[in-house]
């Protein structure tokens, strides 16, 4: 009994989240980046993310069959991106757009997130340098994205080579302009076959009742978010926002 009773003494001082807490992730979490709202800017937030990237480069990255620097047209001229080509052709095309709190992020901070979702999905993946602000101001990450989207649609033979096989996805705020870029095309083409969306932020309020589930957040929380998309939308221009920017729209208002 007494040792019964120090055990379940034990389970109940610990906390939820740390009894379900893979090992894996708790060796992470410190080295998460974007974790001080008080001090975040956004050359603290991309060198961080670059630290991040960097603090696993003794891991090998995962290979698919072929990885390219290309470059595609954009709405202010052209974009860097990266293509990822599995073994088995044709496939599917899917085009990623990173996370980073709309201000950080590249094609390196996630090239393994991106080499793994094409040996994964068996597809080709277009990674895409959007714009960023402060630099370039909202929405010119998703008038990036969109650019980007079409331009993936328009030389599908070049790339997965199935045009009924069309998707977006994306991670954090990467995720928030996908599930964006999806309701445009749902709207003004082109047809989509699926979204991927990676812990998406489309709650930019943070009042969702999943929010008030967890005790301590162990990623972002809402202030560091309300932050990351006040830098995103500054100097907006509100009569650009339409067709299928209703998520920019909401992180907007809740931005003000």
């Amino acid at each position: 009994m007494g040792g019964d009773g120090r055990l379940a003494r034990s389970a109940k001082e610990a906390s939820p989240t740390d009894r379900r807490l893979d090992p894996e992730i708790a060796e992470l979490l410190p080295k998460l980046p974007l974790r001080d709202s008080r001090i975040l800017t956004p050359s603290i937030a991309r060198e961080q993310l670059i630290a991040l990237a960097q603090s696993r480069s003794n891991i090998p990255l995962p290979q698919p069959a072929s990885v390219d620097d290309v470059s595609i047209p954009g709405p202010a001229g052209s974009l860097p991106a990266r293509l990822y080509r599995p073994a088995r052709m044709p496939a599917s095309t899917v085009v990623y757009f990173h996370g980073g709190g709309w201000v950080a992020g590249d094609l390196n901070t996630h090239d393994r997130q991106a080499r793994l979702l094409a040996i994964e999905v068996d597809a080709v993946v277009l990674s895409v340098d959007y714009r960023r602000p402060p630099e370039t101001k909202f929405p010119g990450a998703f008038d990036d994205g969109l650019a980007a989207t079409r331009w993936a649609a328009a030389n599908i033979t070049e790339l997965g080579g199935d045009a009924a096989r069309l998707a977006v996805a994306g991670d954090s705020a990467g995720a928030n302009l996908a599930a964006a870029l999806a309701q445009a095309c749902r709207e003004g083409g082109p047809r989509l076959a699926a979204q991927l969306l990676i812990y998406p932020a489309v709650d930019a309020a943070g009042d969702a009742r999943h929010h008030a589930l967890v005790r301590r957040p162990l990623f972002a929380r809402c202030s560091r978010r309300t932050r990351s998309a006040r830098l995103a939308v500054a100097s907006s221009q509100p009569e650009r926002l339409a067709g299928g920017r209703h998520l920019h729209r909401r992180v907007r208002s809740v931005a003000r």
